[in-house]
Formats: structure tokens, C-alpha cells, sequence
């Protein structure tokens, strides 16, 4: 019989963070590989499924859900993801009814008793624990009903469940403690493997300004976790890279983080990977960026209305950053910092270049900042009012000219038009500085990145070279300001800017990479490490002419900035000079490096990194056939 893989998370069909995105883009390989084998586990969440999910009639699993949901109560839906790929999923409703509490009761019991790990009530204080932990006692009960209904010791094929982060790793302890004290049942056993995409403590020592990566080999881990209020997750993380067959982490940074934080050196890297894609046609991926471009550009002269008069249109570079907001951990506080070195640079160099740069890190805001909507509302007025005077001299040229009569250029606009078009110059006027946030926050006056803006005075002179937005949401085509998804504004910008500290992975200069943007990371995020790998390989291949600025040698369009063994200063001052090579670039070479930019994605791709996870389950197969 064919493999079975359950891919188990609690994001599956429910957007939390970046393990989203992890499961929605690897879906198309593990189901060419393993079809309708693989099946996902996650929770029921209504105003997701709604999008994400399609109900399907029972197939093999039916009397493993029909058994479960007559005996427990728990309500489970078994159908189809909506993503690519379309692959089998299984949605636990997490409200759990009265007859499923003595389950939830023995589960906790286990859990204490067995792991040293706590869960009270903390349905009230903590629901996101305790989403955790009622899913991890709804994926162990369902996965021995599969056992119960579905396979006997005689019929059963091999079976990998495959448990991402602490969130869906009480199931897996659940599993191995059902395994011990039912061997019969669960012969052969489940073969299980765990991934960690970011350890909880690792994570909580970054965010405080510590100096992890130097000090990392001397951290007591289970002092901090107590001392930071997160040994719940630690030791759930802990005891399920101690538990599981195969322990994988998603880069050569995280797993040396495991090693001293978890105890355990990872088996196998699982590197995160983007869908494969067909490589643009130069032009075409150079039209892409333009029109992308362009939406972005009415967003500018809506915001910065009447405040432009000193930007050349001709020389406009669109820089970013986005994420999660972690002021430490994704490197805004040195982000910011290099703009205001870099704001110093070109002026000083009297250069004609302006930088427009957006910080994408949702916050808690009450409304859009009424400038903002002001400009946009003129702007929008603005174009319609010179689309509708374009129209009406087009008329008046053809009927002119098909008559044999003169052209008369000074009757093209009427009175009426000339009084509106003055009367919207008006509105444009503007003495103080265009706002930095697009939106109304509802603590400016302690927001970091705000404080930051003004203690290095990036306030939108009008003599200022960098001007700096920051959209304290996510972007999206719902959006009265962008009116465009996140993969479009990406696309239309010139350069991401991702220093991280702390950043396992690190998905969005992947995303830069594949849409042919180049980007900036640092050597402590997975994703940095891995490109100076694969920079230094391509070079030894096609080694590029010897030049100073950076971007005429790569072979990524990645710039790897160094935050692990230099100090901050010095990393702020090679950001901002990075930065200034790309804006001394010229438009020729810009497009050159976009293209190929692009094509070094094709390393990332999952039907390239996706081996390892194949890896890894064949890997966890051959341990458990080991112990038989």
C-alpha cells in the first residue's frame, strides 16, 4: 500500500502567520507526490472555511469522523482546501461539546503527569493556548480512531504524521503516550516527525535586545522560559523534539538554535520553498513591474499632494519593508536608522534621486489619517478632471481636422474647466510636511516605530531625499488607498529591506526574490543564510567582473548584511550604503538585475527544497521499522 501522510497544523485553512504560508505554497508538491495520501489536519475556524474550504463526501476516513463525532460530539468536517494543489483536509470545530470534557480531562492529566507540561483553564486568559491544546486532544483521538476504524495490525500502510510547531505538537505527545499504552492498537506505530519554524524562547530572548547568537550556548532555556511566562509552549516545543522520530527545523540558523534551546540537533533541514513558477519574458516582467509601479505612483501623488514640486518623477526609487511587527526581531529599528544615514548621504551629494520607502507592519489603528484620504480624494478628482479634458480635446482636434480647419490649441480647455483645474491647484497647496502613517494609531505616542521617526527626524521635509510612509496594515486590493494585493506592490517596488534578527526562515525577501525585486536580509535569518550558499556557488560558476557596487556583482540580488558579528552601527551604515548603490544604478542595469533576480528564484523553489521533507519522512519510516 501507498504511504499515508498527515500533515498536521493549526493553520491550516486559517491564516496566523507565515506557517500559512509555509502549507499553502509546499500543497502542490506533497500532493504530486503523495495524491490524495496526503491529507491535513487543522481547526474549523467558520469565517475561514467560508473561503478556504469545500465540503466533500466521506472517503476512507469517513468511519474513523463518523465513529469520533457519535461518540465524542466533536463536530469535524472533512473536504477539500481551496488552494492549489486542492488537497484532502480534516477541520476539527475546536468548540467542543459536554461529552468530549472527560477527554479533555485525561489528555491534561497525561500532559502533566507524563511531560511536566501545565494546561489549566486557560480557555478564559489564554485562548490561543488553549485553542492549542483542545486541537492537539482532537488530532490524538481522531488519529486512534483511525487506528480503531480505519487500519488493522494487518492492513495498515506506512503513515507519517508530520507536526508543525508547538501548536500542533500536544497531538504528537498525545500519540506517543497513546502508542505506550496501547502498543496492540498502534502496531506499527505512527511514524511522527516534528518541525520547529522558530523556537518560543529563542524568540522571546531576541525581542528583548539580548545578544542571542553570542551567548547563545550559555542561555538556560527552561529559566527563561519560566522567567518570560512562556513555559507552556517551551516545554510542549521541547518534549516533542525530544519525542518525535524525525526532528526537523526550517534552516541551518534555527537548528543550531534547537540544539542548545531544545536539546535536540535537528535530522534533517526542511528549508521553507516558494511554488515553482515559469520565468517571465524580460519584457514581460519588466511591463509587470511598470504597471505595479504605476498603481503605487498614484498612492504617492495622493499622499504627498502639493508636496512633490522637488521630486524628478524620472528619478523615483520605491524601496519597503513588511512583516510581522517586531521592532527588534525584523530589524526595523536599524531599517530606520539606515534611512536616515541614507537621507544624509544624498543630500549631501546633491543627488537628484528621491526615495520613497513603506513600512508594512500591521498595528492597532482607529481610522485613516484624514490627510491621506484628502489627498487621494483631490488626486483621484485630479485624474478624472484631465481624463475627461483629454477626451473633449481629442474631439475637438479630430472634428477640427477632418473640417480642413486650423487647430485653435487655446480653446481646448472651456472657462468652466480652467476655474475647476484652478480650483483643484488650490487644494493641493500644502505648507506642513505630508503625514509619515496613513492611518490613525491608537497609541502614537508610544508606537515604536513612530518614536523612532522622530527621534531621527524622517518627517517628509520638503528638502528631505528619503520619504517614509508607514501603512500599519497589511496591504490589499480592498484597500482605498492601494487599491492592489501585496504580490502587485511588491512587484511594483525596487528593493526590500529585511535585516531581521531574529528570523528562522524569513519568506519575504523569498517572495522579492521570485518576483524579481532585490532585497536585503541578514546572516541570522535562514533564508540569508542559505543565499550565501547559493551566491557563492553561482559565482564560482559564472564568477561576475570585480565592482564596488554591489549590485553589478550579484548573482541572487540578494544583499546578506552581516548582524551577528559586527556592531549595529557598522550594520546600519552597510544598509544605507547598500541602498545608495541601487539608487546610482541606471535604468538598463535595474531592469538586468530584475531579470536576473528572477531567475535565481528557481533555487528556492519547492520542487528543489522539498526533497528534504521527502527526506525526512522516509527517515522517520526507517526509526520506527527499526524499533519493531
Amino acid at each position: 500500500m501507498s504511504p499515508i501522510l498527515f500533515d498536521v497544523s493549526l493553520e491550516v485553512a486559517h491564516k496566523v502567520g507565515g506557517i500559512y504560508t509555509v502549507l499553502k505554497s509546499k500543497t502542490p508538491f506533497f500532493v504530486e507526490n503523495y495524491g490524495d495520501n496526503m491529507v491535513l489536519l487543522g481547526p474549523y475556524i467558520p469565517k475561514d472555511a467560508a473561503f478556504e474550504f469545500e465540503d466533500l463526501p466521506y472517503s476512507q476516513l469517513g468511519p474513523a469522523i463518523e465513529k469520533m463525532q457519535s461518540e465524542r460530539g466533536v463536530a469535524i468536517h472533512y473536504g477539500r482546501w481551496l488552494v492549489e494543489g486542492n488537497p484532502r483536509v480534516v477541520l476539527f470545530d475546536l468548540m467542543y461539546p459536554a461529552a468530549f470534557t472527560p477527554t479533555i480531562d485525561r489528555y491534561r492529566r497525561i500532559l502533566r503527569e507524563r511531560f511536566n507540561v501545565g494546561f489549566g483553564e486557560f480557555k478564559d486568559h489564554n485562548a490561543f493556548q488553549w485553542d492549542a491544546f483542545v486541537f492537539g486532544c482532537m488530532v490524538a483521538e481522531f488519529l486512534d480512531y483511525v487506528r480503531r476504524e480505519v487500519f488493522t495490525p494487518t492492513n495498515t500502510p506506512d503513515i507519517v504524521v508530520h507536526f508543525h510547531e508547538w501548536l500542533s505538537a500536544v497531538g504528537l505527545l498525545l500519540l506517543k503516550e497513546n502508542t505506550r499504552l496501547d502498543p496492540a492498537k498502534y502496531s506499527p506505530p505512527y511514524a511522527t516527525c516534528f518541525t520547529t519554524h522558530a523556537t518560543v524562547v529563542g524568540r522571546y530572548l531576541c525581542a528583548g535586545n539580548q545578544d542571542f547568537y553570542r551567548a547563545i550556548q550559555y542561555v538556560d532555556a527552561d529559566r527563561e522560559a519560566g522567567n518570560r511566562g512562556c513555559w507552556t509552549e517551551h516545554a510542549v516545543e521541547k518534549s516533542a523534539a525530544r519525542e518525535c522520530d524525525v526532528f526537523t527545523t526550517v534552516s541551518e540558523v534555527t537548528a543550531t538554535e534547537a540544539q542548545h534551546i531544545l536539546g535536540r540537533k535537528p535530522d534533517v533541514v526542511t528549508l521553507n520553498g516558494l511554488p515553482p513558477t515559469n520565468l517571465s519574458l524580460l519584457h514581460h516582467l519588466q511591463l509587470e513591474h511598470q504597471q505595479s509601479k504605476t498603481n503605487i505612483t498614484k498612492f504617492i501623488q495622493g499622499h504627498f499632494s502639493g508636496a512633490l514640486k522637488d521630486v524628478d518623477p524620472d528619478k523615483v526609487v520605491y524601496m519597503f519593508s513588511a512583516g510581522r511587527y517586531e521592532f527588534i526581531n525584523k530589524g526595523i529599528d536599524v531599517t530606520l536608522e539606515a534611512l536616515a544615514a541614507l537621507n544624509r548621504r544624498l543630500i549631501q551629494e546633491g543627488s537628484d534621486v528621491t526615495v520613497f520607502f513603506f513600512l508594512i507592519f500591521p498595528a492597532k489603528t482607529r481610522n485613516y489619517h484624514v490627510d491621506t484620504l484628502r489627498g487621494m480624494s483631490v488626486q483621484q478628482e485630479i485624474l478624472e478632471t484631465a481624463e475627461d479634458i483629454g477626451k473633449s480635446v481629442s474631439q475637438q482636434i479630430a472634428e477640427a481636422m477632418t473640417r480642413g480647419r486650423e487647430v485653435d490649441t487655446s480653446a481646448f480647455i472651456s472657462p468652466k474647466e480652467g476655474v475647476k483645474l484652478r480650483r483643484l491647484a488650490a487644494q493641493m497647496q500644502r505648507s506642513e510636511f505630508p503625514p509619515v502613517v496613513t492611518h490613525q494609531l491608537v497609541d502614537d505616542s508610544n508606537d515604536a516605530i513612530l518614536c523612532k521617526i522622530r527621534e531621527l527626524g524622517l518627517f517628509n521635509s520638503f528638502g528631505d531625499r528619503v520619504k517614509v510612509i508607514f501603512h500599519p496594515e497589511f496591504v490589499s486590493s480592498a484597500s482605498p488607498l492601494f487599491k492592489m494585493d501585496y504580490t502587485d506592490f511588491v512587484r511594483g517596488c525596487h528593493v526590500g529591506c529585511f535585516p531581521s534578527y531574529y528570523e528562522p526562515f524569513g519568506y519575504t525577501p523569498a517572495e522579492c526574490m521570485q518576483a524579481g525585486v532585490v532585497s536585503i536580509t541578514s546572516n541570522v535569518s535562514g533564508f540569508g543564510r542559505f543565499i550565501e550558499g547559493l551566491e557563492e556557488r553561482l559565482q564560482a560558476e559564472r564568477p561576475t567582473p570585480a565592482d564596488e557596487n554591489f549590485w553589478r556583482t550579484t548573482r541572487t540580488g540578494v544583499n546578506v548584511v552581516d548582524r551577528e558579528y559586527i556592531p549595529a552601527d557598522q550594520t546600519v551604515q552597510r544598509i544605507a550604503n547598500t541602498l545608495f548603490q541601487y539608487t546610482q544604478l541606471s535604468r538598463r542595469e535595474r531592469v538586468e538585475l530584475r531579470s536576473k533576480t528572477e531567475r535565481a528564484s528557481l533555487n528556492v523553489g519547492w520542487d528543489v527544497v522539498g526533497e528534504k521533507y521527502l527526506e525526512a519522512h522516509e527517515l522517520a519510516l526507517a526509526n520506527v521499522a527499526k524499533r519493531m
